[in-house]
């Protein structure tokens, strides 16, 4: 599992990981793996700050890229949770945590 480390507001951030299940790699092709970030913990997802969609393949694989559009984020303290939803309707937690969205310099 690949956790959402600190990030720089208006930048790039990628990260990735796996999704295990009773120690093996589900094909997860076709299901949703969301990543919610939140600025109070108790928000309802629709008042999250940023809800994406990872890119999905076999053996479990699941990659985020978060564009400077997406990290146009208030500098501060936030939560985010990573969800796997399957194609069914399954929804399992993989992880969530806090992380900062720091403040980037900038000649403008």
């Amino acid at each position: 599992m690949a956790s959402l480390t600190d990030f720089f507001e208006n930048s790039t951030k990628s990260f990735s990981g796996v999704v295990e299940q009773g120690g093996s790699n589900p094909d997860i092709t076709g299901d949703t793996v969301r990543l919610l970030i939140k600025k109070y913990k108790n928000d309802s997802d629709g008042d999250a700050v940023l809800s994406k969609d990872a890119s999905t393949a076999a053996a479990g694989v699941f990659s985020f890229l978060l564009t400077p559009t997406d990290t146009t984020i208030e500098p501060g303290e936030y939560h985010y949770l990573i969800e796997w939803i399957t194609a069914g309707g399954n929804e399992y937690p993989l992880e969530q945590d806090t992380f900062t969205v720091k403040n980037k310099l900038s000649d403008n």
